[in-house]
Protein backbone atom coordinates (compact mmCIF):
# COMPACT_ATOMS: atom_id res chain seq x y z
CA UNK A 1 0.00 0.00 0.00
CA UNK A 2 1.41 3.76 -0.67
CA UNK A 3 1.83 5.83 1.60
CA UNK A 4 0.91 9.49 2.24
CA UNK A 5 4.70 10.34 1.12
CA UNK A 6 5.66 8.33 -1.93
CA UNK A 7 1.88 9.33 -3.32
CA UNK A 8 2.96 12.80 -2.72
CA UNK A 9 6.39 12.38 -4.42
CA UNK A 10 4.34 10.59 -7.37
CA UNK A 11 1.86 13.41 -7.71
CA UNK A 12 4.83 15.72 -7.27
CA UNK A 13 6.96 14.21 -10.14
CA UNK A 14 3.83 14.20 -12.43
CA UNK A 15 3.56 17.74 -12.09
CA UNK A 16 6.87 18.48 -12.83
CA UNK A 17 6.82 16.75 -15.98
CA UNK A 18 3.37 18.39 -17.10
CA UNK A 19 5.16 21.62 -16.29
CA UNK A 20 3.08 22.60 -13.70
CA UNK A 21 3.60 24.51 -10.55
CA UNK A 22 3.42 22.16 -6.99
CA UNK A 23 1.46 24.62 -5.45
CA UNK A 24 -1.57 26.65 -6.37
CA UNK A 25 -1.59 30.20 -6.34
CA UNK A 26 -3.79 30.45 -2.61
CA UNK A 27 -1.33 28.01 -1.01
CA UNK A 28 1.87 29.86 -1.81
CA UNK A 29 2.87 31.10 1.79
CA UNK A 30 2.92 34.78 1.71
CA UNK A 31 1.38 36.35 4.69
CA UNK A 32 -1.32 38.98 4.68
CA UNK A 33 -0.73 42.68 4.17
CA UNK A 34 -3.54 44.46 3.87
CA UNK A 35 -5.32 46.46 6.84
CA UNK A 36 -6.72 44.95 9.69
CA UNK A 37 -10.08 44.49 9.83
CA UNK A 38 -12.29 47.12 12.07
CA UNK A 39 -12.76 46.24 15.70
CA UNK A 40 -9.83 43.36 15.78
CA UNK A 41 -7.59 42.79 18.71
CA UNK A 42 -3.92 41.21 18.47
CA UNK A 43 -3.60 37.53 19.21
CA UNK A 44 -2.98 36.08 22.51
CA UNK A 45 -0.67 33.37 22.67
CA UNK A 46 -0.07 32.16 26.61
CA UNK A 47 3.02 29.05 26.43
CA UNK A 48 2.90 26.47 28.26
CA UNK A 49 -0.52 26.41 29.50
CA UNK A 50 -0.80 22.37 29.66
CA UNK A 51 2.19 22.36 31.78
CA UNK A 52 -0.16 21.54 34.25
CA UNK A 53 2.41 20.84 37.48
CA UNK A 54 4.70 23.59 37.21
CA UNK A 55 2.29 26.99 36.85
CA UNK A 56 2.74 29.75 39.27
CA UNK A 57 0.86 29.34 41.73
CA UNK A 58 0.36 33.27 41.61
CA UNK A 59 -2.09 32.83 38.47
CA UNK A 60 -4.60 30.47 40.41
CA UNK A 61 -7.72 32.73 41.81
CA UNK A 62 -8.93 31.46 44.61
CA UNK A 63 -12.55 30.63 44.18
CA UNK A 64 -13.43 28.62 47.21
CA UNK A 65 -11.85 26.50 49.68
CA UNK A 66 -9.81 23.85 48.14
CA UNK A 67 -11.27 25.34 43.82
CA UNK A 68 -9.21 27.78 42.02
CA UNK A 69 -9.13 29.12 38.34
CA UNK A 70 -7.29 30.11 36.13
CA UNK A 71 -8.08 33.00 33.48
CA UNK A 72 -7.06 32.92 30.46
CA UNK A 73 -9.06 34.95 28.27
CA UNK A 74 -12.13 37.25 29.26
CA UNK A 75 -13.73 39.52 26.41
CA UNK A 76 -16.67 41.72 27.40
CA UNK A 77 -17.45 42.55 24.00
CA UNK A 78 -17.63 38.99 22.71
CA UNK A 79 -19.33 37.69 25.60
CA UNK A 80 -16.87 34.68 26.37
CA UNK A 81 -14.43 33.65 28.91
CA UNK A 82 -12.07 30.63 28.83
CA UNK A 83 -10.18 29.08 32.12
CA UNK A 84 -9.02 26.05 33.62
CA UNK A 85 -10.60 25.11 37.20
CA UNK A 86 -8.63 23.26 39.48
CA UNK A 87 -10.22 21.38 42.38
CA UNK A 88 -8.44 20.05 45.18
CA UNK A 89 -11.40 18.18 47.02
CA UNK A 90 -14.52 16.32 46.33
CA UNK A 91 -17.77 16.84 47.01
CA UNK A 92 -20.33 19.46 45.21
CA UNK A 93 -19.13 22.50 43.97
CA UNK A 94 -22.02 24.14 43.06
CA UNK A 95 -25.67 23.74 40.83
CA UNK A 96 -25.24 26.39 38.32
CA UNK A 97 -27.04 27.48 34.86
CA UNK A 98 -25.38 28.95 31.70
CA UNK A 99 -27.34 31.09 29.11
CA UNK A 100 -24.84 30.10 26.65
CA UNK A 101 -23.15 27.01 25.27
CA UNK A 102 -19.94 25.85 27.46
CA UNK A 103 -16.91 23.58 25.72
CA UNK A 104 -15.13 21.63 28.49
CA UNK A 105 -12.25 19.47 28.20
CA UNK A 106 -10.92 18.09 31.43
CA UNK A 107 -7.15 17.94 31.44
CA UNK A 108 -7.09 15.85 34.62
CA UNK A 109 -9.30 13.75 36.80
CA UNK A 110 -12.48 13.23 36.98
CA UNK A 111 -15.79 14.44 37.55
CA UNK A 112 -19.74 15.22 36.23
CA UNK A 113 -23.54 16.32 36.86
CA UNK A 114 -25.79 15.05 38.93
CA UNK A 115 -28.36 15.87 36.98
CA UNK A 116 -26.39 13.67 33.86
CA UNK A 117 -25.35 9.71 33.47
CA UNK A 118 -21.97 11.07 31.72
CA UNK A 119 -18.63 11.39 33.59
CA UNK A 120 -16.06 13.45 32.37
CA UNK A 121 -12.55 12.14 32.67
CA UNK A 122 -8.86 13.00 31.76
CA UNK A 123 -8.57 13.69 28.12
CA UNK A 124 -12.33 13.63 27.48
CA UNK A 125 -14.96 16.74 25.69
CA UNK A 126 -18.12 17.56 27.02
CA UNK A 127 -20.20 20.33 25.78
CA UNK A 128 -23.33 21.70 27.78
CA UNK A 129 -26.15 23.09 26.27
CA UNK A 130 -27.25 26.57 26.94
CA UNK A 131 -29.88 26.92 30.00
CA UNK A 132 -29.39 23.59 31.15
CA UNK A 133 -29.52 23.45 35.00
CA UNK A 134 -26.38 21.30 36.74
CA UNK A 135 -24.84 20.73 39.73
CA UNK A 136 -20.49 19.97 39.50
CA UNK A 137 -19.22 17.20 41.98
CA UNK A 138 -16.01 15.86 41.75
CA UNK A 139 -15.97 12.04 43.14
CA UNK A 140 -14.01 10.93 46.48
CA UNK A 141 -11.14 9.31 45.95
CA UNK A 142 -10.35 12.61 43.28
CA UNK A 143 -6.82 13.95 44.69
CA UNK A 144 -7.33 16.99 41.96
CA UNK A 145 -9.39 17.83 38.92
CA UNK A 146 -8.49 20.38 36.26
CA UNK A 147 -10.68 21.09 33.33
CA UNK A 148 -10.40 24.09 30.60
CA UNK A 149 -13.88 25.65 30.43
CA UNK A 150 -14.92 28.10 27.61
CA UNK A 151 -18.05 29.63 28.30
CA UNK A 152 -20.09 31.97 26.34
CA UNK A 153 -22.16 34.21 28.29
CA UNK A 154 -25.15 36.28 27.17
CA UNK A 155 -25.06 39.76 27.54
CA UNK A 156 -28.06 40.93 29.12
CA UNK A 157 -29.36 44.72 28.53
CA UNK A 158 -31.67 46.32 30.84
CA UNK A 159 -33.03 49.58 29.83
CA UNK A 160 -34.64 51.99 32.54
Amino acid sequence: MPTLESTASIISQLEEENGRSKLRPDQVAVAYRGPPLPFTLPDLVLPNILDLDNTDERLWVPQAPGVWFRPLFFSTSNGLFVNILRVRRSGILSRHRHAGPVHAITLRGKWHYLEHPWWATTGSYAFETPGDIHTLEVPEGVEEMMTLFHVRVTPLVCTV
